[in-house]
């Protein structure tokens, strides 16, 4: 889940007087890191000269949703008169470019909204509104800017996570103002709310994030990272897992074929995953990662193969029986040993597989050196 919002003032103080700003959100479903992002907010600004009463000029507000991300809302102006106005036409010039729009009449307390064309960037428009009040023509002239920026993207390493030192590096394409964190133990309960302050750092620099937390396993923590222009996202990590005990599948040598005399081997291991999923599924959607391993007889390449091949066997029994969720698998080979032994050494404990249930794939470890996690078809 990603949650955006946020904004700033984009006026030329020199023309235009700021009345408010309203930060309005939007919600979007995203999958994991990087992510881009959208915003919608609102700048209120009154536009009268000093001497408006004077030479009979309106009172007139103008409202405009800037910043917008790429691919958000469009640039919009929403204009509002203390006065009953009619014949009413706004001109936008940019850079040589122009748009002209017919508002006809604009009724006292009412108001007219005008979508128009803004690139990429900060662009500088310079706003004409024309029209009659009382039957004389006014004309009230500003200038305002409009940015649509890239997307707010967050990142953080795996391997920069620190569960037991209740720290993680994170970075952002935007300059740092803030990143707010939850962390939420494995039956559901808050165990730490904080928020780590920053000093505009650089896009792309290096954030280190330390939280406070009580006792208890973590099931996620979120994350709401400020930018300096405050747009944010909201992000969530969730390094919860369980290892599954089970008894070690034999298989024949040189085989990944699961023997019939194993198979209540993986019947009882899938009796286990049934309990965890039942106990932590409302928490999160929970998947399966299989992990083979063999010992030092044969060629590295060859044990390579067979422990990818015996774990996808593995995974794909426990599809086979019913699980619900994901699964993925990955071989490591003679890579990661329980015991060390010399090449050629058959050695039982180093012939094994792991069972992790968790809900992104498995922080790196010992036990799993690197992320190569492929689904079962």
């Amino acid at each position: 889940m990603v949650r955006t919002g946020g904004g700033r003032h984009l006026a030329d103080p020199r023309d235009i007087d700021i009345r408010a700003g309203v930060d309005l959100m939007s919600c979007y479903r995203n999958t994991r890191l990087p992510i881009a992002l959208m915003l919608s907010a609102l700048a209120a600004v009154l536009v009268s000269p000093p001497d408006a009463h004077a030479q009979g000029d309106p009172q007139v507000e103008f409202f405009i949703n800037s910043p917008q991300m790429v691919g958000g809302d469009p640039p919009t102006l929403r204009i509002s008169s203390h006065d009953h106005l009619e014949a009413v036409t706004l001109e936008l010039r940019r850079q040589g470019s122009r748009q002209t729009f017919s508002l006809g009449e604009i009724r006292r307390g009412q108001g007219a909204e005008v979508t128009f064309e803004c690139p990429r960037g900060i662009h500088t428009f310079q706003a004409h509104l024309s029209g009659q009040r009382q039957g004389r023509p006014f004309t009230v002239s500003f200038d305002f800017e409009f940015e649509i920026a890239e997307g707010l993207e967050v990142s953080i390493p795996p391997e920069q996570v620190d569960l037991a030192g209740h720290r993680l590096v994170l970075l952002m394409n935007r300059p740092a103002e803030r990143v707010d964190y939850t962390v939420t133990r494995d039956d559901g309960v808050i165990i730490g709310e904080g928020s780590v302050p920053f000093t505009g750092q650089p896009a792309g620099t290096p954030l280190d994030v330390h939280w406070r937390q009580g006792e208890g396993t973590v099931l996620k923590i979120a994350l709401t990272a400020h930018d300096t222009d405050g747009f944010w996202t909201e992000v969530e990590i969730i390094p919860w897992s369980v290892d599954i005990p089970h008894e070690e599948i034999n298989f024949p040598t040189g085989s990944a074929v699961i023997p019939e005399g194993e198979q209540y081997k993986i019947d009882d291991a899938y009796r286990q995953v049934v309990e965890a999923v039942a106990r932590f599924g409302e928490f999160v959607q929970i998947q399966l990662y299989v992990a083979g391993y063999t010992d030092t007889v044969g060629s590295n390449s060859d044990n390579q193969t067979l422990s990818e091949q015996r774990a996808r066997s593995i995974a794909r029994a426990f599809q086979e029986r019913g699980f619900s969720g994901s699964i993925f698998y990955q071989g490591f080979g003679e890579t990661v040993l329980t015991v060390f032994t010399p090449d050629h050494t058959d050695e039982l404990a180093n012939r094994r597989a792991l069972y992790v249930l968790a809900a992104e794939p498995p922080l790196p470890s010992v036990q799993i050196p690197r992320s190569h996690w492929r689904p079962v078809n």
